[in-house]
């Protein structure tokens, strides 16, 4: 969920890149919440891991 700031960060910590938004994509308790993608690459995994 995007309003999940400390997921966000260790994901990027780690090398991912956000790929996409859906907008009001899950309703919980009544309110509309937006879900945040991430990917990494085989490639940028394999940079990450030998810096």
């Amino acid at each position: 969920m995007s309003e999940n700031l400390a997921s966000t960060s260790v994901l990027e910590k780690c090398g991912f890149t956000q790929e996409g938004l859906l907008r009001h994509n899950h309703k919980i308790l009544g309110e509309w919440l937006d879900e945040r993608y991430y990917g990494l690459l085989a490639e940028e995994y394999s940079s990450f891991m030998q810096s």
